[in-house]
């Protein structure tokens, strides 16, 4: 395996300072899934069905889903990312269309507290100049309901609101995922870095799912449409 480019570092980096709920696997950040209760094994001793740990999630988690990202075979999908970012592909929406953010409140002001939370210290990473490539690929992203929320607070002994994060979890039901990628290969500059060359329309899947669910949902991303020269 290379070596990581640079900008992958500083994007872990980010995923260390933050954290996400779930697991995404390809690129995407993401923690691990739920272990509330029922994450316990079936009966006979085998793991519940899809690949899913039991139905429990993370603490007043009513479980977990399972959404397994399928692109198709034959084709490739990057992005040409700035230093030290990345790409959001996943999204999650209520039934009524409403993104959620993605992962934990972090450090910074949580809103249950009113206080701030140190931000654990990192090793400066410097970012490198340019863009760098990153290959999309097939993944599976496993999702407790977690997600975030920004409010206001009033500190105690404060009379003004200052802004906060709140952590939250999703109430079992309908929602909708949404996954895009873009075509492209990947190709390496004179300079060591990888380049990616779009070579097709972004393309997406959207599915409605059940949350939670003992099966994983399958987004099957549709196939380019190629640029005419």
């Amino acid at each position: 395996m290379r070596l990581l480019a640079p900008g992958l570092l500083c994007s872990l980096a980010v995923s260390l300072l933050y954290g996400c709920s779930g697991s995404l696997g390809g690129g995407a950040t993401g923690g691990t899934p739920g272990t509330g209760t029922g994450g316990a094994p079936g009966s006979g001793g085998t793991p519940g069905m899809g690949g899913v740990r039991g139905t429990g999630g993370s603490a007043g988690s009513p479980g977990t889903v399972t959404l397994q990202i399928a692109l198709p075979a034959g084709e490739t999908f990057c992005d040409e990312n700035p230093s030290c970012t990345s790409t959001q592909h996943l999204t999650i929406m209520t039934a009524a269309g409403q993104p959620l953010a993605l992962g934990s409140a972090g450090c910074g002001v949580q809103c249950s507290s009113c206080a701030s939370i140190p931000c654990p210290e990192l090793p400066v990473i410097a970012c490198p100049a340019g863009n760098w490539g990153t290959a999309v690929s097939s993944s599976n992203f496993v999702w407790d309901g977690s997600y975030t929320e920004n409010d206001a607070c009033e500190p105690s002994g404060a009379s003004v609101a200052i802004s906060c994060t709140a952590s939250k979890i999703a109430a079992a039901g309908i929602y909708v995922a949404q996954f895009c990628a873009t075509p492209g290969t990947l190709s390496v500059t004179d300079g060591g870095a990888e380049l990616c060359t779009v070579t097709g329309a972004e393309t997406c899947a959207q599915v409605e799912f059940t949350f939670p669910a003992s099966q994983p949902v399958v987004l099957n991303v549709p196939g380019p449409t190629l640029i005419q020269p």
